[in-house]
This record gives structure tokens, sequence and C-alpha cells, in this order.
């Protein structure tokens, strides 16, 4: 790599203004000449990087790490740039979020491996069913990220444990996925966080290296609907990568994929062209995500105004990791029905966290037909409540007349009607079996509430009274 500085003057215009974590990728995947002496400004972008929350942690770290990734796979040393690479891994490790932040140990040993060959140990706790939790939550991004950093040390090392553990990385995500094999992308995930091209290709890299590994009908067909080829997160690409340079066993063992995981008050349910998931546990996200014949309902559960804000939006209930944690829900589930009962908190409508109120919810499905009530505890008068459901579709129609489409101004508000969404051919209806008022307003999708394309409210004003919808 000598030389690089000198070579890196004549193209700072070409460089200047860029963004030099994808610039030095695609420089690399390229063969392009330029692609080393992009690192040097890779690294001076992770030399002013702020790091104020978990969030901005794991942003940097995956700068760092393709960082590392893209020296190791030049198989050449620039003492120049190695000299700015080790206080950026001291940054790393001084930014401490708490020892139940397991991912940010799990940079850190992967940091220390690809700049100095150096293998620390990994361990993290799990539950029994393979989530990992931070602050009392599960965060998917963050088990399947661990998933595949484990999947990494266990096949370079011939790690039987660490195997073990990310396989389990693997059957928890696979509980996210429904009968096509689509994420469900909006259980236990911000709003203000997501990002759904980083989510989806995460995903898909675990998935994708669990099929080299372990047998899984369901894993095979999830692996194979997403081909490398549409990687475009560089992290993704460049771990992608890495894996390529190791030989894979075939294990004898397959995967566990659970319906019920009382542990987070979870519930997963899937018939024909339907599937669900629910959990009683998140703050700041909803009760359920539900996929039907092909248009997604994202996110769905309780909203104090305004409705713009997604901080005023979601459930407030930790797990504690233990099995009796939710024993007052009611789980059930077999081949053709399932339910899913109990209360718990919601945010507060007053910019704190947790409220006094309560929501009561009992979803109910018998085959494809999904049938939902809830009913709030409290009455507040000055802050209105609603129930949303965040709706992936092209199309949304109120009554017989209405019709909007994503992305515009126009809007619905008044009384209670059926709704009906429409994506291609696939239709689906939220039938409401009260008397209200309701919004049905067109977003704009993308990485915004899930990549929603309507948020559809109903007003929630009655205490105690039983608000009740058909979903087919």
């Amino acid at each position: 790599m000598s030389g690089l500085v000198t070579f890196l003057k004549p193209h700072q215009d070409e460089v200047l203004g860029c963004d030099p974590l994808k610039e030095a990728t695609n420089a690399f995947f390229r063969g392009e000449e330029r692609g080393e002496a992009l690192l040097f400004l890779l690294a001076n972008q992770c030399a002013h990087f702020s790091i104020n929350t978990p969030e901005d942690l794991i942003e940097y770290y995956r700068a760092l790490l393709s960082l590392l990734f893209l020296r190791k796979f030049y198989e050449k040393r620039d003492e120049d740039l190695d000299s700015q690479i080790r206080p950026l891994i001291l940054k790393g490790r001084v930014k401490g979020f708490g020892k139940q932040f397991y991912l940010q140990k799990g940079y850190e040993v992967l940091a220390t491996f690809l700049f100095e060959n150096k293998k620390e140990e990994l361990d993290f706790k799990q539950l029994e069913k393979g989530a990992i939790l931070h602050k009392h939550l599960p965060h998917p991004m963050q088990t399947s990220e661990m998933g595949l950093i484990a999947l990494y040390f266990g096949l370079i090392g011939n790690d039987d444990e660490l195997l073990h553990k990310g396989l389990k990385c693997v059957e928890f995500s696979l509980s996210l996925c429904d009968h096509k094999g689509e994420l469900f992308q909006g259980l236990w995930q911000d709003e203000a966080d997501y990002q759904a091209v980083t989510h989806k290709e995460t995903f898909a890299l675990l998935f994708k290296v669990a099929s080299e590994l372990a047998q899984s009908s369901k894993l095979q067909m999830i692996s194979e609907s997403f081909s490398e080829k549409h990687y475009s997160d560089p992290f993704i690409q460049l771990f992608n990568h890495a894996f390529k340079e190791i030989a894979f066993p075939r294990l004898s063992q397959g995967l566990t994929l659970y319906d019920i995981d009382r542990s987070l008050g979870f519930l997963h349910y899937q018939f024909g062209e339907t599937s669900f998931v629910c959990s009683a546990a998140g703050i700041n996200t909803g009760i359920s995500s539900l996929h039907k014949k092909g248009i997604h309902i994202v996110s769905m559960g309780p909203h104090y105004a305004p409705l713009a804000d997604s901080n005023y939006y979601g459930i407030f209930r930790l797990s504690n990791g233990s099995q009796e944690g939710f024993k007052d829900l009611k789980i059930e589930s077999d081949e053709t029905q399932a339910s899913f009962q109990g209360w718990t908190r919601i945010m507060s409508p007053e910019g704190g966290e947790e409220s006094e109120d309560w929501l009561f919810f009992n979803l109910e499905a018998e085959k494809e037909k999904v049938d939902l009530t809830v009913r709030k505890s409290h009455p507040n008068e000055l802050i209105p409540l609603y129930y949303v459901f965040f709706v992936s579709a092209d199309r949304g129609y109120v009554g017989e007349e209405v019709e909007l489409f994503p992305g515009k101004l126009d809007r619905y508000q008044g009384n209670v009607e059926k709704v009906l969404f429409k994506k291609a051919k696939e239709t689906i209806e939220i039938i409401p079996h009260f008397e209200s008022e309701m919004k049905l307003i067109p977003l704009a999708g993308k990485d915004h509430f899930w990549s929603a394309d309507f948020l559809l409210a109903f007003s929630l004003k009655k205490k105690l009274y039983p608000y009740r919808w058909t979903i087919n």
C-alpha cells in the first residue's frame, strides 16, 4: 500500500464529497486502482464519527469493520493507514453502553481479529429460543448480526459452541419470517432506526450462511429467494466476501422453528396465504405485524396524537427473559387457529416512555380469517388515542367512493368505513364493527414507518369499549 498518499492527491477532486464507505467497497469489487487509497478517506470518516447512542455505535462499527475487511482483502500493510486504525479500534471500545450490549462485544472481537489476527473470547447470553436481549427487549437486527459474527468465528475456529449459538440466532430470526420467507419488519423495530435495505440484507446473509450449514426447507426457500447480487449494503457485501473464503462443513442437525416464545410474549401463526406475529413486549413498537396475500400490515398498535410523530406510537412492556414474565397472557396456536390475548401498557401521551394507560388486546385467527378486539383502560379527553395500522399496498379504498394512492396529499377523515387495500391483483379488507371516526393517510414509504404506504387510524374514545375489526 506504499505510495497511496501520493496517489490520493491527484484524485482528491474525484473522491471529495463522496461516501467513502460505498466508494471504497465498490472500487474493491471492481478492481479499481484507487480502491486502496480510499481506505484513508474511510479511516478519516470514522475518526470524525460522533458516537452518542447504541445506534450510532452500530453505524460506526459497520464502517470500521468494512475498513478492516478491505484492509484484510488487499493483503498489504501500510503503517500510515494502520496508525490511523489503531485509535479507531480503541474509540469503539471506550464508548460503552452496558455489559448486556452483546453486539458491541461482538464488534470488538471481530475488529481485533481482523486487525491483529488475534481471537478474543466471544461470549453472549441468549434466551432458550435464540433471542438476544438488550435493555430487556429483543432486537432482531442485533440478534442477526451476532448470529453472523458467531457463525464466522465458529467456522474459522471449528468452534461447535459458537456454531450452535449462531444457529440459535438463525432459529429466532426464522420466527420473524412469513409463509413466503419475507420478514415481518415492524416487530420490535423502532421506526426512527429502521433502514429497509440494511434490515433485509443482514437477514438475507444470515440465512444464506446458515443454509450452507444446516438442513431446513424453510431456510433453503428463504436463502434462494434473495440473490447475493442484490446486496448493496457495503458491510454486508464485504462480510459475504469474507464468508466465501471459508470452508463450510455440512452439519447433520436441523433447525427448530418456534411458534410460541412465552419469555417474549410472542406468537407466530400462518395458514395458507396469511401469516402474523404478535408480542406484548416492546417499547415504542406495535403489538403485531400481519402479511396476507402479498399485502403487509407492517405494524399495528396504539398511537397517541399527533399521528405524524412515531414517538407516541406503540406499547411499553419489558421482558425479563423468563417464561413466567408473560404468564398473564393467553397464547395458543395450532395448525388452523390461534389466540393472543392480554394487557400491556402503552407509550406516554406526554412525551415520556411509560404511561399509566393500559390496552387490552385479543387477536383471534381461524384459518385465514383474523379478528382483533382492543379496549383502553383510561379515558383521556385531552390527547386523542388511536389504534393504527401501517399498511404496505398500492392503493386504498374507503367505502365505495374514496380511492387513495401512496405519496399523494389526498386523505380521508370521517366516519368509520370498511377499508380495502390493493396490491397488484391482491386485496385485503379491514372491517370495523363499531361506530367512531377514522383517518386514512397516504405515506411516503421507503425507510419511513417501516416502508408503509398508508396509515389507517381509528379513534378510541370510550373507556373499556370493545373496538373490533375483521381482517380478511
